[in-house]
């Protein structure tokens, strides 16, 4: 979105709001990286990385394992989707720089 000259928009705070703020600007990197950033919240918070408020509420060891290993699949898929999100963004600056 342009505001025009001299106009400068803030960052929002919350992953969310920056995905949808990506995806109204058009914004594939915007949005590979706040897809990323929620995606890194949710695996720190089943691995117990966030205050472990998750693994303080649940005190049964296997469930608390299985957040764990939940938690690192996510990192896996966090890792494919900056791979994919690189992808894309180099498709997208050979397309604009063709289209010029």
């Amino acid at each position: 979105m342009n505001f025009g000259p001299g106009h400068h928009r803030s960052r929002a705070f919350c992953p969310y709001w920056q995905a949808v703020e990506a995806k109204h600007d058009d914004d594939a990197v915007g949005l590979f990286d706040a897809h990323n950033e929620l995606l890194t919240f949710v695996a720190e918070t089943l691995e117990g990385d966030v205050e472990a408020i998750l693994h303080e509420w649940v005190p049964d060891d296997d469930l608390r394992q299985q957040m764990r290993i939940e938690g690192q699949r996510l990192r896996h898929t966090i890792d494919r989707l900056t791979a994919l999100g690189n992808r894309v963004n180099t498709y997208l600056r050979g397309e604009l720089r063709d289209a010029q």
